[in-house]
């Protein structure tokens, strides 16, 4: 949040504050909810004892993982592009 503050010019920083804490909440809410479909979909039952105990296989992991990757690099991808077109457009304040 801080650096988003920095950032950006104070007449869009009201903007951009607002859409930082929106995405920030769309990906709390996302986040826990793809982690528990892959850790649901990939699990074992073990029989210890006369008691099924369920565990997380190491797909799961490696799903949550390669999301975390893919989104990542997504969004780093989007950062450069519009880096990009505010520099041609040659906006004051924001190159």
């Amino acid at each position: 949040m801080n650096v988003v503050i920095l950032v950006t010019p104070k007449q869009f920083s009201s903007i951009s504050i607002g859409m930082t804490t929106l995405l920030r909440i769309i990906g709390s809410a996302m986040g826990p909810a793809l982690a528990g479909m892959y850790i649901q979909t990939h699990q074992r039952a073990i029989n210890i004892r006369d008691t099924i105990r369920y565990f997380q296989l190491l797909p799961s992991l490696n799903m949550r993982f390669v999301t975390a990757v893919i989104v990542s690099i997504v969004s780093m991808g989007l950062t450069i592009s519009l880096r990009q077109k505010v520099t041609k457009m040659k906006i004051p304040n924001l190159i």
